[in-house]
């Protein structure tokens, strides 16, 4: 009755859990769809009153109007963005909820569920021990070996299922925490770079707004050959590439922090699982020996003392076959610690030269995207008609095409730098851990030979 209870709640809860998140979507769909409209409403009254303004009869040649104009239609823009980015966020915050409380939901189900098969472990144990003693109940003493002997697998028979079961639980628990993780990380990567593409959405409009601020200038009739205005379009155009860098950087950063999180949570679980697995080892090898113990003892139970050779032999090698399983056993849990280590060191060294010859390129880029910008500055100082005869004029030229070069020159080194600190500090961890897995190997050897 209480399983079948448990169940109705289950389904209760998924229900209800399924029906509000539907409902959630829906209305976060249709509060989008309602901006949408609004913005549209917005756009269309600020085009009735630019055209209001023409109504008297003045036609709208005045620069300072139509900046007005694009002024507005901006600002509208800018609201129905910060209303979509507010929308996500509640959607976003909705879907961490969600998934916050089915993790511990199936935490909380797994636990129950370790809890019942304690309980159930619990009572066969007790059941096996009733038939133990009922086996006495006619009053025949429980002297022979052979009665103890079958209690005693029974025992471990019941030892052993319980074992499987919890070795079960776990792998759910392990394969539930690996789906959710993976989930997790796929989100997150997508989250980023949707936001970078949103970051260069922005940056086109910044250069388009840019690009009709240049053009308004122009309306009086006054061409643009003056290179001071030209000079001051390249400088904004400079500012907001600069700006759309920094912002993609930043993006960047925050993958790499997340990944790196994630690398650091799954190192620390597999070995807090190899851990856990050789204490596991331990208790299985220390069960083992008192059996063996425990049969030994029973065979004296006759009164027939165990002076014979032959039964200490017997012993002595069953002891010595158990402590090779065990260390055997150790032996594979240290490799697969070797492996998953050195698997998680070359996944950092290899991201790390990615990333490192990721910036280098993009120095280049920047150098010639710098070098681009110094020439054409050097052409719009001659637009007026007069060569560039004059060594002045060259001697700048060359002076800041220079100093350019060697800022390069200075970033490839740190970058450089930055390679050989990389690589001497992976060095020195694989030497440290090598010693240490040597040492613990010499070690484990003394403690075999006594």
């Amino acid at each position: 009755m209480r399983t079948q209870r448990n169940q109705e709640i289950e389904a209760t809860t998924k229900i209800q859990a399924v029906y509000r998140g539907k409902k959630g979507r829906a209305e976060l769909a249709e509060g989008a769809g309602q901006e949408k409209l609004d913005a549209a409403e917005k756009a269309e009254a600020i085009q009735e009153e630019d055209e209001a303004v023409d109504e008297g009869g003045v036609p709208l040649e005045n620069a300072a109007t139509k900046i007005q104009a694009r002024y507005r239609q901006k600002a509208a823009a800018q609201e129905v963005e910060q209303m979509r980015t507010q929308r996500n966020q509640e959607i976003e915050a909705t879907t961490k909820i969600q998934a916050v409380y089915r993790g511990k939901k199936g935490r909380a189900e797994l636990a129950e569920g370790a809890g019942q098969e304690k309980i159930d472990a619990a009572e066969k144990a007790e059941t096996i021990q009733e038939e133990d003693e009922a086996v006495d109940e006619g009053g025949v003493p429980l002297e022979n070996a052979a009665t103890k002997i079958q209690a005693r697998y029974r025992q471990k028979a019941a030892a052993q299922e319980v074992e499987q079961m919890r070795t079960q639980r776990n792998q759910e628990i392990e394969a539930t925490t690996k789906i959710q993780a993976v989930y997790r990380g796929k989100k997150g990567r997508a989250e980023l770079a949707e936001g970078a593409g949103q970051e260069k959405i922005d940056a086109a409009e910044k250069a388009e707004t840019i690009q009709e601020e240049d053009e308004a200038v122009d309306e009086g009739g006054v061409p643009l050959e003056n290179a001071a205005t030209k000079i001051q379009a390249r400088y904004r155009q400079k500012a907001a590439a600069q700006e759309v860098e920094q912002m993609r950087t930043q993006r960047n950063q925050e993958i790499e922090a997340t990944t790196k999180i994630q690398a650091v949570y799954r190192g620390k679980k597999g070995r807090a699982e190899l851990a856990e697995g050789a204490g596991q080892e331990k208790i299985d090898a220390a069960e083992k020996a008192e059996t063996i113990q425990e049969e030994d003892e029973a065979v004296d139970e006759g009164g027939v003392p165990l002076e014979n050779a032959a039964t200490k032999i017997q012993a002595r090698y069953r002891q010595k076959a158990a402590a090779q399983e065990v260390e055997q056993m150790r032996t594979q849990r240290n490799q697969e610690i070797e492996a998953t280590t050195k698997i998680q060191a070359v996944y950092r060294g290899k991201k790390g030269r990615a990333e490192l010859a990721e910036g280098a390129g993009q120095e280049k880029i920047d150098a010639a995207e710098k070098a681009e910008t110094i020439q054409e500055e050097d052409e719009a100082v001659d637009e007026g008609g007069v060569p560039l005869e004059n060594a002045a004029t060259k001697i700048q030229a060359r002076y800041r095409q220079k100093a350019a070069a060697q800022e390069v020159e200075q970033m490839r080194t740190q970058r450089n730098q930055e390679i050989e600190a990389t690589t001497k500090i992976q060095a020195v961890y694989r030497g440290k851990k090598g010693r240490a897995e040597l040492a613990e190997g010499a070690g484990q050897e003394k403690t075999r030979c006594r």
